[in-house]
């Protein structure tokens, strides 16, 4: 049985509900996908939670869960769902299949800090779209972009082909080289202008403005949703221990993954991006100045009001056309949410889906394997240890004793080789005297 809590964020309360897929919303072809292929049924309360909030909701996300919660897989159905239901409103509106596909390009972006992340959530979603749409084509749906020679020759010919999918799934280095190529061969080996339209579609002052028509399918072009899974790993910010040339070192070389966000917020006009990790110095003051009641310190209150103030760097552009931005991790932080309140990524209040208690409930269904790699390349697989069967206890126990006859007998020897040497020792004494 399910526990579902009721969770709390800066004083923000995050629903939750006993349901399971079809009562969250996801679509009735979906969740019979989900048993049939997965033998899913029912969510647990964190996929409950995460589902809610991205299938009804468009609020910045930070979701803090231990790895191995299921919450990349909640947010792979999620993503499908919405998609689904977005590609039924545009045919609904009289589109054709290849226009409502080419109107939902680039509409969800999830960037992961490897190559192994991105293969798996494309064969989740690819697996699930099988099961539920067989006749949708899967490389317009879903379509990952990672490095690597043998896999850049393959993204060139699906991107020439299918064009952009819906579902964008890539490493940041990768998708940083598809969309913003620095005047050299991109890494897919295609000038991303179809992707780059689809990232600019909707422009500066129709974003901020909330001016685009609802009721139309111009409102669902372009990126809708910015996820960032494993956020921690694809930062890699100093941490509070760092040195001052750590911080500057970062500062100065950005991670792949931080450029991308950047630029892609700026070409969407959702934020105003800080260049640097600090926000701009404030020209000094002398070490005293003057007001209506004679010299003062610079700490005084009335010249502390006059003072100039930091310019502000916070996307509060959150509404049903907005894009709003999920960021996972089992380490998000304080200091992570203050970085990208401060880098203009979410607003100072995202709704947090955070897990209380800090314990992991694995069910007693849940097989754990260990796979180790040897360096001849042999593989084996490291089991927990469990109860064992009447006949492996036997043989077990024959092993044992066969090592317990073994170390008596080596025991045995040692003793009559040392009483040997004692012998000798009072021999040689003996003839001495």
């Amino acid at each position: 049985m399910l526990r579902c809590a009721l969770l709390v964020s800066r004083g923000r309360r995050l629903f939750s509900t006993g349901g399971g897929f079809a009562e969250l919303g996801v679509e009735p072809e979906l969740v019979r996908a989900l048993e049939r292929r997965f033998q899913i049924h029912t969510p647990n309360t964190m996929q409950q939670e995460l589902l809610g909030q991205t299938l009804t909701a468009s609020n910045h996300l930070l979701v803090r869960q231990e790895t191995g919660s299921g919450k990349t897989f909640a947010l792979s159905v999620g993503l499908l769902s919405l998609t689904l239901r977005e590609h039924q409103a545009l045919r609904s509106m009289g589109l054709d299949e290849a226009a409502a596909l080419s109107t939902q390009q680039a509409n969800s972006v999830v960037v992961v800090p490897n190559r192994e992340l991105a293969f798996q959530i494309e064969s989740w979603i690819g697996a699930m779209l099988a099961e539920a749409y067989p006749l949708l084509p899967r490389q317009k749906v879903v379509g990952r972009f990672v490095s690597g020679t043998p896999y850049e020759s393959q993204q060139r010919g699906v991107l020439k082909r299918h064009g952009v999918p819906a579902i964008v799934v890539g490493t940041p280095r990768c998708l940083l080289e598809l969309v913003y190529p620095d005047g050299s061969a991109p890494l897919i080996g295609v000038r991303a202008s179809e992707l780059m339209a689809s990232l600019a579609e909707r422009t500066r002052e129709e974003l901020m403005a909330g001016g685009l028509d609802a009721g139309g399918a111009e409102s669902y072009r372009g990126v809708r949703r910015l996820v960032l899974d494993e956020i921690d790993g694809m930062l890699r910010l100093p941490n509070r221990h760092a040195t001052e040339r750590q911080i500057q070192l970062r500062r100065d070389k950005p991670k792949p993954g931080q450029v991308f966000v950047d630029r892609l917020l700026e070409t969407l006009g959702a934020t105003r991006i800080s260049k640097t990790l600090r926000p701009p110095a404030l020209p000094a003051a002398p070490p005293r100045q003057s007001n209506a009641r004679g010299w003062q310190k610079p700490s005084d209150l009335a010249l502390a009001r006059g003072a100039p103030k930091p310019p502000r760097t916070e996307c509060n552009v959150v509404g049903p056309h907005s894009l709003q931005i999920v960021a996972l991790s089992a380490t998000v932080n304080k200091d992570l949410r203050n970085w990208m309140v401060r880098r203009g990524w979410m607003t100072s209040r995202p709704l947090v889906i955070d897990n209380p208690s800090r314990s992991i409930d694995v069910p007693a269904s849940t097989v754990h394997h260990c796979l180790v790699i040897e360096n001849d390349r042999a593989i084996r697989n490291l089991r927990e240890k469990c109860e064992d069967s009447p006949q492996a206890s036997s043989t077990r126990e024959q092993g044992a004793a066969l090592v317990r006859e073994e170390e008596e007998e080596t025991a045995d020897a040692e003793v009559q080789s040392m009483m040997e040497q004692m012998s000798e020792v009072a021999a040689n004494v003996i003839r001495e005297l």
